[in-house]
């Protein structure tokens, strides 16, 4: 009960603190994850949608993996509309203790128990990634084959069409600016006998046509090296492409066109926000398929949380030799702000312990 009456004395508190804005700050921007390569049909998760669907469940319980300095930033985010992934089942405790000792985007070793509002219930991990506003995201590719006989495999042709469409007539309206920003940006550089700011302007009219071309216009290639032609290859030889505003920061040259290209990038991600609700609108009857499906050898499920708190907090205790191993007097200085010496002492609990808690989460 203290650990609870501790957490809601300092909850208002922390939640607009400057560590909540800088734990989301660090985080890739809506417009990123719109562009980003990793991702084919990038989609937002959010609580109106999933409200639409009748998919928000209140007052689930669920566990997260994390890690100390993780932890913290959970704490943080207590209470508050930022969404954050989490576990209902798990096939074995077996897994459990897999995924602790390994963790999930951290180094693990600490196993938070919650209760919140599930927006988006799917049986298996689908890789969700959150932004810095705190809303989470998947690819939709990478679900279609779930839903064969529905229209959501649809959403790349309007999300790519609508990025073309924008992106074309931008570069059309702007192109002296813009080629002389490559042109000073690029310089004399060369590749295999061709000048490089000649070899990315030829990319830009492909913007009508190609995904790849727009989203390095914009955003660059996120530091993946890239190479050009007819499709967007990860991995070959080229420099760095950096996006629009970073070369006309980096030259200092038509500097005006730094604002128009930022109004350019608020229009793209307004209309890809306004077009992602109206295609779930029209398709929100295929959406339930999704969290229907059993994918085979899952080996445990994935719930966006929002607006959690925090009941249980456990920690595993590593070996020395561990490079995962922090001693107990830095977890009780590191956490102080956060949970009491007592708190942390009673919840480091040994593996049999852990796997017992773990086996309670296994799916029946």
């Amino acid at each position: 009960m203290r650990f609870k009456q501790f957490r809601q004395l300092l909850n208002e508190r922390r939640r607009g603190s400057s560590r909540v804005r800088s734990v989301l700050n660090k985080q890739m921007k809506p417009y990123e994850f719109w562009l980003h390569p990793k991702f084919m049909s990038p989609f937002p998760i959010t609580k109106p949608m999933m409200t639409k669907l009748e998919s928000v469940n209140a007052d689930t319980s669920a566990f997260h993996i994390t890690d100390i300095e993780s932890l913290k930033r959970l704490f943080d985010l207590e209470g508050s509309a930022k969404q954050i992934s989490t576990v209902t089942k798990i096939v074995s405790a077996d897994d459990g203790m897999e995924m602790l000792e390994k963790g999930i985007e951290t180094d693990g070793g600490v196993v938070v128990e919650l209760t919140g509002d599930v927006i988006f219930p799917v049986n298996f991990d689908v890789f969700s990634e959150i932004d810095n506003q705190g809303r989470r995201w998947i690819d939709i590719a990478e679900l279609t084959h779930i839903m064969q006989d529905s229209g959501i495999g649809g959403w790349y042709r309007e999300y790519s069409l609508f990025v073309a469409d924008l992106s074309d007539k931008f570069y059309k309206k702007h192109k002296r600016e813009i080629e002389e920003v490559y042109d000073a940006f690029y310089g004399d550089q060369e590749d295999g006998g061709v000048l490089l700011a000649d070899m990315y302007k030829d990319a830009l009219p492909q913007m009508k046509s190609f995904t790849w071309a727009s989203r390095v216009f914009w955003a660059g290639s996120f530091g993946k090296t890239i190479k050009l032609g007819l499709n967007f290859r990860i991995g070959d030889e080229v420099d760095r492409e950096k996006g629009i505003i970073d070369k006309i920061e980096s030259t200092g040259v038509n500097t005006s066109l730094k604002s128009k290209v930022q109004r350019g990038l608020f229009d793209l991600t307004k209309g890809l926000f306004d077009k992602a609700d109206e295609w779930f609108i029209k398709y929100i009857d295929d959406f339930p398929q999704l969290f229907e499906y059993e994918l085979w050898g899952a080996k445990y499920d994935e719930y966006v949380m929002d607006n959690f708190t925090i009941d249980k907090v456990y920690f595993k205790q590593f070996e020395s030799d561990n490079r995962k191993y922090i001693p107990m007097d830095q977890v009780v200085q590191e956490l102080s702000g956060y949970m009491t010496a007592d708190e942390i002492a009673d919840g480091t609990l040994t593996d049999d312990e852990l796997k017992r808690y773990f086996s309670k989460w296994v799916k029946k």
